[in-house]
């Protein structure tokens, strides 16, 4: 939902044309809104912030819901998390244990 500048509601579809109007002047793909959310979950996970924050950035009811719709990307990271925690008790200057 977005507000206009009379304080009313801005409808979807002139959101929508101005988004597509832009994403043209500034020579970028056409893609959907809505696919933006997907996009900026995935960075803040990538980050490192945590799935409740993200949870709460998107409106998300509960928990669930975001770990429902982005799970997958916080899955894909758990061998990068398991190298920073074997790198804790590697020797110095070694890949030993």
């Amino acid at each position: 939902m977005m507000g206009s500048y009379l304080g009313g509601h801005t409808p979807v579809n002139t959101l929508t044309k101005q988004y597509h109007k832009l994403l043209q002047e500034c020579g970028l793909p056409q893609i959907h809104i809505h696919d933006l959310r997907h996009s900026a979950s995935g960075l803040l996970l990538s980050m490192g912030v945590p799935m409740k924050v993200i949870q709460e950035i998107l409106g998300h009811s509960s928990i669930s819901i975001t770990m429902n719709l982005y799970g997958h990307v916080a899955d894909g990271m758990q061998d990068a998390a398991m190298e920073k925690m074997n790198s804790l008790f590697r020797k110095e200057g070694t890949n030993e244990m």
